[in-house]
């Protein structure tokens, strides 16, 4: 990345700070630090001890991008109409192992259902066995959704809904 010029002093209060290469009293900051929310934010009393460090200081950058949640990939491309946007959100949860996964959990796209339309001909139709096990995932599901509509409150983000559910 290229270099970035320091923003120049913010608060008085501000002014207490030391420098993050020599020591001395600073009063200026890094303007990405600023700009990504980082914190704790580190202070510079100069141009040449910012340009000095920068090779080590961007650093904190990638590591602060690294691990802040970020907002969807789509919300960066999509053209808003007010000020409400979509939160950050962590990593995807996964489902144990043990737990069989349908033909469409890694591509989106149910073969099997496509396989049954095609033929056109032929009802599925399950066995005893094959109906419980329906009607047991179904059951389930709608424990885990009822616990989760519980939970819905202002405040309460959906990464926190989706450990609640997973949970």
């Amino acid at each position: 990345g290229s270099m970035a010029a320091l923003d120049e002093p913010r608060a008085a209060a501000e002014l207490e700070q030391l420098c993050a290469v020599c020591g001395r009293a600073a009063s200026m900051t890094c303007p990405t630090c600023v700009k990504l929310g980082v914190s704790p934010l580190q202070y510079f009393c100069s141009q040449e001890c910012f340009k000095g460090n920068w090779a080590s200081h961007k650093g904190v950058h990638k590591e602060w991008k690294l691990k802040t949640p970020q907002p969807p990939a789509w919300a960066s491309q999509y053209s808003f109409s007010g000020s409400l946007r979509p939160g950050a959100y962590g990593p995807p949860r996964t489902v144990p192992a043990r737990i069989a996964k349908p033909d469409y959990a890694k591509t989106s796209i149910p073969e099997s259902e496509r396989r049954d339309r095609a033929s056109n001909n032929n009802i599925r139709v399950y066995s005893p066995e094959e109906i419980e096990g329906i009607r047991a995932a179904c059951r389930v599901g709608r424990i885990a959704l009822d616990a989760v509509g519980k939970a819905i409150a202002p405040g309460v983000t959906t990464d926190e809904l989706d450990r609640f559910c997973h949970e």
